[in-house]
């Protein structure tokens, strides 16, 4: 059955997580009569607090058998608890949008033609992060009487990036026919 972690953490000014916490091992075996395995879909850890990281965690945690049987054996009794922790930073980058769905007979005028997108990263990763890592759409179809503005949306971003958030959450545009 797969480990379910339980932490409560808090970090030092500017200090993250890069990735989520994680288990080793990430699962354990029980044995026991199959009447009482069957409704265990998971094995919970004691809960760890955390406090003011600002290092890396490699932790050894007891699992909490407190609402399984005695029946049943474990083929662990504890897991490590692991994750990287990093110095983080906020950015910013101008990215061009892209709508989509316009139809062949119509010319879209949209401004601004760039967004600003505010993201937050580790330190490590900050300086390979550049705007073609992300990508920003509005859809045409999404347009109605009541929808008076192109609506964008991030579609894309790094997987360094921890968040990200557009500066911009509304386009104007103009819409001509194409004079062929």
């Amino acid at each position: 059955v797969p480990v379910q972690i339980s932490v409560n953490s808090s970090f030092a000014f500017g200090f993250d997580l890069v990735n989520p916490f994680k288990s080793v091992p990430d699962s354990i075996t029980l044995m026991g009569p199959e009447s009482l395995l069957k409704p265990i879909s998971s094995i919970q850890t004691k809960t760890l607090d955390l406090k003011a990281l600002n290092s890396n965690i490699d932790r050894e945690v007891k699992l909490d058998f407190s609402n399984t049987s005695k029946q049943i054996t474990y083929s662990d009794q504890v897991v490590r608890i692991k994750a990287e922790v990093d110095k983080f930073t906020e950015g910013s980058v101008q990215v061009p949008v892209t709508v989509v769905n316009v139809p062949d007979t119509l010319i879209l005028n949209f401004f601004p033609k760039e967004i600003t997108v505010i993201f937050y990263t580790s330190l490590k990763a900050y300086s390979t992060i550049n705007a073609s890592d992300f990508s920003i759409e509005c859809d045409f179809d999404a347009l109605s009487t009541e929808n008076k503005y192109l609506n964008p949306v991030l579609v894309k971003q790094p997987s360094t990036v921890k968040t990200a958030k557009l500066k911009s959450t509304a386009l104007e545009y103009v819409i001509t026919p194409k004079n062929d």
